[in-house]
C-alpha cells in the first residue's frame, strides 16, 4: 500500500489554559465521484470509496478522469464541546504538485458557517477548481482552520492530502475497477498529456523505455490462456511481484503488448491486442529490430531475428508498438524508436522505392521477408486476442 492518509491537526497558535478545550476533530473525508480502485495487494477486493473515516480502513489515494469542472469533497468535523456554536471555516491553503509543477487550487466558499449540536457533527462539502485537464498524478493538498465563534471555543489548524490520478477518460475493460499500481506507470508515462493518440504514443514510449521488460522470446509469463479454454488473462499481480524491486522482468510480444493495453485501458483510451501472422505461415525474417531493453540509440542493437508472428496493440486503425525499435519509419527517415500510430500495412511492410543501391532494405517497417526465402512481399493475416481477465 502507498503513504498514508496525512493529517497536520492541532489548536491555533495561542496560550494554553488548563480549561482549554480539545480541538475539533475530523471524522471523514470523503472524494466525491472517485472511480472504484484496487491494487495488486488486496485484488480482487476494492478500496473503500470513503477515503478517510476516523475508525478507518481508508484509501490515500482518488481517480478521477481529467476535467476542466469543479471535483467535490466532503469533510466532516466532530464537535468535543458540550455547547451547541457555530463555527468559521476558512481555507487557507489549497495545492496540486506534480513533476510538471504546483498548481494553486480554488475553493470558493460563500457559506463557511458551520452549526456544531453539543457533542456534534457538521460538514461542509468543498468545490475544488483548478486542476489541470491532462492525465497526472500528484499530491491534491488542501489547508483549513476552522474556529468556533464563541469566546473560550476550540479551533482547529489543520489539513489533508491525497495523491490524485487524473485519467484520459474512465478506465474501462479489465481496469474497471482501475489497478492503482498500473495508473502508477500509465499516469508517470502519459503525464501533461490531453487526447487518446498523445496518451497512447507517450505509453508506448514509456513502456519501451521503461526498464521494466527485457525481450525473451516463447513462451509469455503473464498473457497466458486458462488450460481449460483459449480466453486470455494476464497475471498482474505476478508482474508486479516481479518488478516490485525495479528490475526487469523477461517477457515477449505478448507480455508487452498486454501490458501496454493495460496501461491504456486505466487511462481510458479504448484499444486491442492484435496477433499479425505471414500467409502462408511459414515465418518471417523481420528487418534489424531493437528488442524492449535494448538502448534504441544505439546502433549496435538492431539486429534481424525470425519470428512466427508478432503482436501489437492497435488503436483506431494505427499501431502501438512498445516491443521493438525499427531503424526507420516507413517514408525511410532514420527513426530508432518503437512505432507509433503507424497504420498496420505501413508498419508490417512498407516498399523502398529507391532500392536496390541506396544501402537500406528493401522493405521498411517490421518485416524483410519469408524465412529462407530472399527479401520480398509478405501476405499478413491479423487476429484481435482480448484479455477478458486480470489476475
Amino acid at each position: 500500500m502507498g503513504r498514508l492518509l496525512v493529517f497536520m491537526l492541532g489548536l491555533v497558535s495561542m496560550p494554553v489554559f488548563a480549561s482549554m478545550p480539545p480541538p475539533y476533530a475530523v471524522v471523514l473525508i470523503d472524494y466525491l465521484d472517485s472511480r472504484p480502485l484496487t491494487d495488486a495487494d488486496i485484488f480482487p477486493s476494492l478500496h473503500p470509496m470513503v477515503e478517510f473515516t476516523a475508525n478507518g480502513p481508508g484509501v490515500d489515494a482518488v481517480v478521477w478522469p481529467r476535467s476542466l469542472s469543479y471535483r467535490f469533497v466532503k469533510i466532516r468535523f466532530q464537535n468535543p464541546m458540550s455547547t451547541p456554536h457555530t463555527a468559521t471555516l476558512t481555507i487557507t491553503g489549497a495545492s496540486f504538485t506534480t513533476p510538471l509543477g504546483v498548481s494553486n487550487l480554488t475553493i470558493p466558499l460563500p457559506n463557511n458557517q458551520l452549526s456544531f449540536p453539543a457533542y456534534g457533527e457538521a460538514e461542509k462539502t468543498l468545490s475544488i477548481g483548478g486542476l489541470p485537464d491532462y492525465v497526472a498524478k500528484g499530491e491534491l493538498a488542501v489547508n483549513f482552520t476552522l474556529i468556533a465563534n464563541t469566546p473560550g471555543g476550540t479551533s482547529l489548524s489543520g489539513g489533508f492530502a491525497v495523491e490524485a490520478y487524473l485519467t484520459e477518460a474512465d478506465s474501462t475493460g479489465v481496469q474497471n475497477p482501475v489497478w492503482r499500481n498500473v495508473l502508477d506507470h500509465a499516469c508517470a508515462w502519459a503525464m501533461g498529456k490531453q487526447g487518446a493518440y498523445d496518451v497512447a504514443e507517450s505509453c508506448t514510449l514509456g513502456l519501451y523505455h521503461s526498464g521494466l521488460f527485457s525481450y525473451i522470446g516463447g513462451a509469455s509469463n503473464y498473457f497466458k490462456a486458462d488450460d481449460e479454454s483459449i480466453l486470455i488473462h494476464y497475471d498482474l499481480t505476478q508482474f508486479f511481484e516481479d518488478t516490485y524491486l525495479g528490475n526487469w522482468t523477461n517477457g515477449d510480444c505478448k507480455d508487452v503488448s498486454g501490458y501496454l493495453h493495460i496501461t491504456l485501458l486505466a487511462l481510458g483510451v479504448e484499444n486491442e491486442t492484435v496477433q499479425e501472422w505471414p500467409s502462408p505461415e511459414v515465418g518471417i525474417r523481420t528487418n534489424p529490430i531493437a528488442p524492449i531493453g535494448s538502448d534504441s540509440a544505439d546502433p549496435s542493437s538492431y539486429n534481424l531475428t525470425f519470428w512466427n508472428f508478432h503482436q501489437i496493440c492497435v488503436f483506431d486503425f494505427s499501431v502501438f508498438d512498445a516491443c521493438l525499435a525499427l531503424m526507420y519509419d516507413p517514408g525511410g527517415n532514420v527513426y530508432m524508436e518503437p512505432p507509433l500510430l503507424w497504420t498496420v500495412n505501413s508498419w508490417w511492410q512498407w516498399p523502398n522505392w529507391g532500392y536496390p543501391g541506396n544501402g537500406r532494405p528493401q522493405f521498411y517497417g517490421l518485416v524483410d521477408g519469408y524465412i529462407g526465402a530472399p527479401s520480398g512481399l509478405v501476405n499478413r493475416t491479423g487476429t484481435s486476442v482480448e484479455i477478458v481477465e486480470v489476475r
